[in-house]
């Protein structure tokens, strides 16, 4: 077929996308260059720094292809958006988690993004986002586990026999009118109330040393959501007798010096 991705105008998937994504790495970009300024642990400033390449290489790669069809190019986020000369208000380790969090919605973007997209050029292009994101995840999720971080899911029993369902309503049924939940119910409960502790880290430390009142409100009302969050789906893995607080409080909540750092 060739190179004929010359003579194909990008779809409104392809276009959409691009957009998202640009959108999205020069936000990257402003957050990691922050981290830079402050990061102390050898083997985090490696991850940024690679972190960091990866979205300056994505937005690069939109300029051009925008430039050449001849499309606006987003006004995205810019050195006006950063304070890289602020102080410090997070740890390595929140670092750390953040650059992991980024990669695994990478993972579930990237891979949405490519079953819409057909353009030679494009495509490949987020084929490569896809890869380098699973690298990036690959890397985060090891170096959290040298350090005695990472959190998995929490373990359910192992099935002894098979067992089928008879009826339709077991999908449509309610989490909590079920006696035990399906192990992905589990998996997505778990990584939501990780998610929403993060949410919650960062919402606290903006909300201290935003300026305008308007914003600190709206930070707290976030961290509130966050919190009510945490609370809902935590209700279910108790409900199942699954120890997600002792789990969490224990790794997580315990390294909350570490995870960020409270403005005095």
């Amino acid at each position: 077929m060739g190179n004929n991705h010359d003579l194909i105008k990008l779809t409104s998937a392809e276009l959409s996308y691009l957009w998202a994504t640009y959108l999205a790495d020069s936000m990257a970009i402003c957050v990691l260059k922050y981290f830079l300024e402050h990061v102390d642990d050898e083997d985090i400033r490696s991850l940024t720094v690679h972190a960091l390449k990866l979205s300056e290489e994505h937005v690069k790669f939109i300029r051009e292809i925008y430039s050449k069809e001849e499309i606006q190019i987003p006004q995205g986020f810019t050195e006006d958006d950063v304070n890289l000369k602020a102080k410090r208000l997070f740890s390595d380790v929140f670092y750390l988690r953040y650059i992991r969090n980024m990669a695994k919605g990478g993972l579930v973007t990237y891979g949405r993004v490519l079953q819409n997209t057909y353009r030679q050029d494009v495509r490949s292009f987020f084929s490569k986002c896809l890869t380098d994101t699973i690298e990036l995840d690959t890397n985060a999720a090891v170096l959290l586990l040298e350090k005695g971080l990472l959190q998995r899911p929490p373990a359910i029993p192992y099935p002894e026999k098979l067992e089928f369902v008879h009826k339709q309503s077991f999908i449509l049924e309610g989490l909590g009118r079920r006696e035990a939940l399906r192990g992905t119910e589990v998996t997505n409960l778990y990584a939501n109330i990780q998610t929403n502790y993060l949410g919650v880290g960062l919402a606290t430390e903006f909300s201290q040393v935003a300026k305008s009142d308007k914003v600190r409100k709206y930070f707290l009302r976030g961290k509130e959501i966050s919190l009510k969050h945490i609370k809902a789906f935590g209700s279910y893995l108790e409900m199942a007798s699954l120890p997600f607080r002792r789990l969490l409080n224990k790794r997580f909540l315990n390294h909350r010096k570490h995870l960020f750092l409270i403005k005095s």
